[in-house]
């Protein structure tokens, strides 16, 4: 008899204030929520931001581990501390044999969005634009859905061009 091993995915959008997740069990959406950072608890914010990830990881050992890759837009603080961030995650997936992959934003876009779809190019209007895909009101947890649901999208396209 065989064994059905459940793949655990975690999908994370890794944000400064707040870093939304969604864990997956075999493609199918087994929990959401996020990440808040508490300016009056911790001073620092990249220290508070690995543990909290680290802790999280460690608890729900997954084995595939999908996140937003940064941008660089002009804040270079923001940027090397979402960097770190990510760094911290794909240290983690290294160490416990976990896939690991990173999509820009451009290309999780282009993963989820319907077929002649034009998708936004300012915040405000992408923040909407996830939240009105996912029907999710906080913009963090709908990215990290939307993240993971690209990776899903990715796989089984490779499956039919495999097949």
């Amino acid at each position: 008899m065989g064994t059905n091993k459940k793949c655990v995915m975690v999908s994370i959008d890794a944000a400064t204030a707040s870093t939304g997740y969604t864990i997956w069990h075999n493609a199918e959406i087994a929990e959401q929520d996020r990440f808040f950072y508490d300016k009056q608890k911790y001073k620092d914010h990249t220290q508070y931001m690995r543990e909290t990830l680290l802790g999280f990881l460690d608890r729900i050992k997954p084995d595939i581990i999908v996140i937003e890759d940064v941008p660089f837009k002009k804040n270079i603080k923001t940027y090397k501390l979402l960097q770190r961030t990510i760094a911290t995650v794909e240290t983690w997936a290294m160490m416990h044999d976990t896939t690991f992959w990173e999509f820009t934003p451009s290309q999780w876009h282009s993963l989820v969005k319907d077929a002649g779809e034009k998708v936004p190019r300012k915040r405000e209007e992408l923040k909407q634009w996830s939240i009105g895909k996912t029907g999710i009101s906080q913009d963090d947890i709908s990215d990290s859905q939307l993240i993971g649901l690209a990776y899903i999208n990715m796989c089984r396209a490779e499956e039919k061009r495999s097949a």
